[in-house]
C-alpha cells in the first residue's frame, strides 16, 4: 500500500470561470509498484463573494505518459441555499465560510510515479465575477494493490 498526503493552512483565491487551474499547495506524488486502486480524500474550507458563484473541485492524474480525471469529474463545493433547499427561485443565500469532504477514486492505475492534484475553478450563474476562496485544505491518496 502506497500513501502520501498534504496539508496547507495558506487561503487561495480564484476567479476563474472557463478552465481549470491547479489549487495552490494541493497536491502530491505517488509512486506503485503494481496496478492500483486510489482512494483520494480531499477537505477544505471554502466560501465565495458572490451568492451566484460556486467553486467546483476535480482531481487530476498526471505523469509523463499518462493523464486522467479522477471519478466524479468534479464536485461542487459551495453550493447556495436555494440549490440545497431546491427553492425555484433566484434568490440565494451566500453560506459564507463553510467545511466540506469529498472523496475521489481511480479503479484501476498501472505502476508509476503520478502528481495527484486538485483543481478548481468557479461555476458562476449570473455577473459580477467574484473570487472563490479556500483556507485550510488536506489532500490524502491512499494506492491500495
Amino acid at each position: 500500500m502506497s500513501y502520501n498526503s498534504t496539508y496547507n493552512a495558506t487561503g487561495a483565491g480564484t476567479t476563474e470561470t472557463l478552465s481549470w487551474v491547479d489549487m495552490p499547495s494541493t497536491s502530491v506524488d505517488i509512486s506503485l509498484n503494481t496496478t492500483c486502486y486510489l482512494l483520494i480524500m480531499f477537505s477544505t474550507q471554502a466560501r465565495t463573494d458572490y451568492a451566484q458563484d460556486s467553486i467546483m473541485v476535480r482531481v487530476s492524474i498526471e505523469n509523463a505518459t499518462y493523464s486522467d480525471i479522477a471519478s466524479p469529474e468534479s464536485i461542487c463545493l459551495t453550493p447556495t441555499v436555494s440549490w440545497e433547499l431546491d427553492w425555484p427561485s433566484t434568490h440565494r443565500h451566500h453560506l459564507g465560510w463553510s467545511s466540506y469532504s469529498c472523496n475521489f477514486n481511480e479503479p484501476s492505475l498501472p505502476p508509476g510515479t503520478y502528481t495527484i492534484k486538485v483543481q478548481w475553478r468557479l461555476l458562476n450563474t449570473a455577473l459580477p465575477i467574484g473570487t472563490g476562496y479556500v483556507y485550510y485544505r488536506t489532500l490524502d491518496v491512499i494506492a491500495l494493490p
